[in-house]
């Protein structure tokens, strides 16, 4: 084993077992981060996805949430897509490890260990020295900002941000000399991003590779300096993109399918003050940028608590144990961490980018640096933000600006390296004595101002924490004299602590930068000293957020309650309204159909029905609803049962929980479909979706539709019949029994993609009802079956695997020249 593998192998093991040491208490205790309501709406697609397994089949539509809603086209859930090959082996390993711990933190973690050994591995090819490249990567994967993602379970960033590292090294290795290798780097790092399926992330690395090429090419054109070579790397990265977004084309082009009848894209029906969203589903601006980081909190890079610490563990006065409290006072509605990077980090980053600053590479990182944060300023400095807002496609569909930070989370650390490499060549150089100097009284008087205004300005902090709040909060607060003053105190001695903390951190890296230029201490012992100090001080405010749940997630948040026990004892078909607080779609893991849930991407009709009519009878509409209390709307969504923690019906309800919860029978809910007197053509949609709100019609008797719809109009539908014989997530069928030709209103979300056949033949599917499914079915007795289908994910899966067949072709070109390669080293 050479001694270039053998540094790589060590580095590598000391990134993982960093990573294994802040995580071990829900990496070996069995703790998790999926025990928090707001962290576990996927999870709870779990035993859907395998029982769609175990059946043999791919899921396409998800009946448990919203009365139904596409899964994959939503990026709900997705079933195992074991044709896209190449993307199950760059996934496999932390998927098989994750799943065979039990616990889905093992798999992030190593996310973070790739994300930490690509920064290791492209300060590397840079030629830096291994412990600097250590240094560096530990720095990254510690980056607290970067590791709170795990803790809010935000789990597809990491997956997503670890490609970053992987793609500028694999576009450094082409840029410098073409190889099937370096190529097959790229397509499998463009391959884990398109994956990870976050697009707001997807985007932010695509103006990273971006910005590289674009830096590197204007650099190299003014130089003279290979610009052709810049142009074959982004060739490469062309190639690359489209055969990862191949291998993913049936997702893709299932969401294109879906997308222009989803709230992503497509408008509210009503236009009101805060619909937030135009005509093709975009955000306004307002809502578009509630998360805008500020230029004022860029005191955050210095000291994390400055404007409060988000999610921290503190003792509250009188209090007798400590608890965790979100402390943030800044401009944004809320955060769970500060953007900290690491005092250490940021001073050897401005110096690495100062010392390096003709470097291309270098240049580039200063540009992605200045780019992500004028970015995440959003409104508060909206010179670059504006421009993306109103010219680039679909970005106005992203929320929180600040997220754009994570390019400046990447760029520092590797900035730092380059600072922390130019200081070990200063070693035992004379004239750079009084630079060591400069930067220990640097550091010093960064502490010295710690000092005099956390003594000197008490009152006036506190003061601007109070007004703050008044600000933030005008309906809750109305004047400053009202916030506690316990409260304040908290926050200014978390603000002082973490200042002096932070500032005798800063002297330990100055005296020790200092005592190395000086040629004190060798760089042997001096660059293990600055790793151990930038853990240290990144740990300690990293561990601020940390707070793992004992128990796994079957028995914290899914665990099987009486209310399921009693609702399930009902073999009938049924859906639910839940009430209770539970978390987001916690009703779908075990298997009970629900009026609500949460989507990011909902279907629009359905959407613009929880506006308007899922409050009741004259009431205003309520844009971004998620709960239906209308009974009306209750009975026609088939709802049987209601769970709640309150009373909300006058009649007793039929059972009574352990834990106080309440589940009502609805005794006049309508079946899953039903015949009806008449038809009546509205074609105002605003019409009919105000009459489900209002419930001024008798839905049993009556329909309305926009559609022409011919049927044999009077009374006796109520002796006609129709019952459910099988169903499935993407099939449902019927038997029924009519005296005439009549329209059966199925009480199933309209969509599309939806088929009815009636005895084998195909018969239209109208939308009546505004929301629900109509077919007319002839007289007599018939079977109709709903199917569901999606075109375009049966021609997306074709593009997925012929671009596997061209990503094994790449794999194959990689093994041949390796092999090659060794052949003629023994010879």
């Amino acid at each position: 084993m050479s001694k270039t593998t053998r540094e790589w192998l060590i580095c590598c093991g000391i990134i993982l077992a960093v990573l294994f040491a802040f995580f071990g208490s829900a990496l070996f205790t069995g703790k998790n981060f999926l025990s928090e309501g707001d962290n576990v709406a996927f999870y709870s697609f779990i035993p859907y996805l395998k029982a769609a397994k175990h059946a043999g089949e791919f899921p396409l539509w998800m009946p448990y949430i919203f009365s139904g809603m596409p899964s994959l086209a939503s990026f709900l859930a997705a079933g195992d897509r074991t044709y896209d090959v190449a993307s199950t082996i760059v996934m496999a390993i932390p998927r098989f490890v994750g799943e065979g711990a039990g616990n889905d933190t093992w798999r992030l973690v190593l996310w973070y260990g790739i994300y930490g050994i690509g920064v290791f591995s492209l300060l590397r090819s840079k030629k830096m020295e291994a412990q600097v490249a250590l240094f560096s990567a530990v720095s990254a994967v510690l980056s607290t900002w970067v590791l709170v993602w795990i803790m809010i379970g935000h789990s597809t960033k990491p997956v997503s941000f670890a490609t970053l590292p992987w793609i500028l090294y694999a576009l450094e290795r082409l840029r410098e000399k073409f190889s099937w290798q370096g190529m097959l780097v790229l397509t499998l790092a463009m391959i884990a991003l398109v994956s990870a399926t976050h697009p707001q992330m997807m985007f932010y690395m695509g103006c990273a590779a971006a910005l590289y090429l674009t830096t590197e090419l204007i650099v190299r054109l003014v130089r003279k300096q290979g610009p052709m070579d810049v142009l074959r790397a982004g060739g490469a990265l062309v190639v690359a993109t489209v055969l990862a977004l191949g291998t993913h084309a049936d997702m893709f082009l299932a969401t294109r399918e879906y997308t222009p009848y989803s709230t992503r894209g497509s408008a509210p029906l009503v236009q009101v003050k805060g619909s937030h969203q135009d005509q093709h589903g975009g955000n306004d601006y307002e809502y578009a940028t509630n998360w805008s980081f500020s230029p004022e909190e860029m005191s955050t890079f210095f000291v994390p608590s400055f404007y409060g610490f988000g999610n921290t563990t503190v003792k509250m006065p009188g209090s007798a144990k400590e608890q965790h409290a979100n402390l943030y006072w800044g401009q944004m509605p809320f955060t769970d961490a500060a953007n900290y990077m690491g005092i250490g980090v940021l001073l050897l980053g401005i110096l690495g980018a100062w010392s390096f600053r003709k470097d291309p590479f270098v240049i580039f990182l200063i540009v992605l640096s200045l780019f992500s944060l004028f970015l995440s300023f959003g409104k508060n400095m909206s010179f670059l933000y504006d421009v993306f807002y109103n010219y680039m496609p679909a970005f106005n569909k992203f929320r929180a600006p600040s997220m754009a930070l994570c390019l400046l989370q990447f760029s520092m650390p590797v900035l730092a390296g380059y600072g922390l490499a130019s200081v070990v060549s200063w070693i035992g150089v004379p004239e750079r004595k009084r630079t060591a100097t400069i930067i220990a009284g640097l550091c010093a008087a960064f502490l010295v101002v710690g000092l005099v205004y956390t003594s000197a300005f008490e009152d006036g902090y506190k003061t601007d924490v109070a007004n703050a709040i008044v600000a933030k909060q005008p309906d809750r607060v109305k004047d400053a004299s009202q916030i506690s003053k316990s409260y304040l105190d908290v926050v200014y001695s978390q603000m002082r602590g973490d200042w002096l903390a932070t500032g005798f951190i800063a002297l330990g890296f100055g005296g020790m930068l200092f005592l190395m230029i000086r040629g004190t201490i060798k760089p042997r012992v001096g660059v293990p000293i600055i790793i151990l100090l930038s853990v240290v001080d990144l740990w300690r405010v990293a561990a601020k957020p940390y707070d793992p749940k004992e128990g796994s997630p079957e028995k914290n948040v899914f665990r099987r309650t009486d209310v399921v026990d009693y609702i399930k004892k009902d073999n009938g078909v049924f859906r639910i309204a839940d009430l209770s607080g539970l978390p987001a779609n916690w009703w779908a893991y075990h298997f009970v159909e629900n009026v609500h849930g949460y989507s990011s991407a909902k279907i629009r009709l359905y959407q613009d029905m929880l506006d308007v009519a899922a409050m009741g009878p004259d009431r205003e509409p309520v844009p971004g609803n998620s709960i239906i209390i209308n009974p009306f709307i209750w009975n026609l969504l088939n709802v049987k049962y209601i769970v709640s923690k309150q009373p909300v019906l006058a009649t007793q309800p039929a059972f009574t929980a352990a834990d106080g919860s309440l589940v009502y029978q609805n005794t006049n809910m309508l079946p899953r479909a039903w015949f009806v007197d008449s038809v009546v053509h509205e074609s105002d949609v605003r019409t009919t979706l105000n009459r489900l709100r209002d419930g001024n019609f008798d839905p049993r008797t009556t329909a309305y539709s926009a559609d022409n719809i011919s049927i044999t109009n009077g009374p006796g539908a109520d002796a006609c019949s129709a019952s459910v014989t099988a169903r499935g997530n993407e099939s449902l069928t019927f038997t029924t029994q009519t005296d005439a030709r009549r329209l059966m209103v199925v009480s199933e979300v309209y969509y599309p993609e939806w088929k009815c056949t009636v005895d084998g033949n195909e018969v239209p599917v109208h939308r009546v009802d505004f929301m629900l499914r109509g077919v007319v079915v002839p007289p007599g007795k018939h079977t109709v079956q709903f199917t569901f289908g999606s075109p375009a994910y049966e021609q997306g899966r074709t593009i997925s695997l012929a671009a596997n067949l061209f990503i094994a072709l790449i794999a194959g070109g990689a093994a041949f020249t390796w092999w090659r390669g060794r052949k003629e080293q023994k010879a």
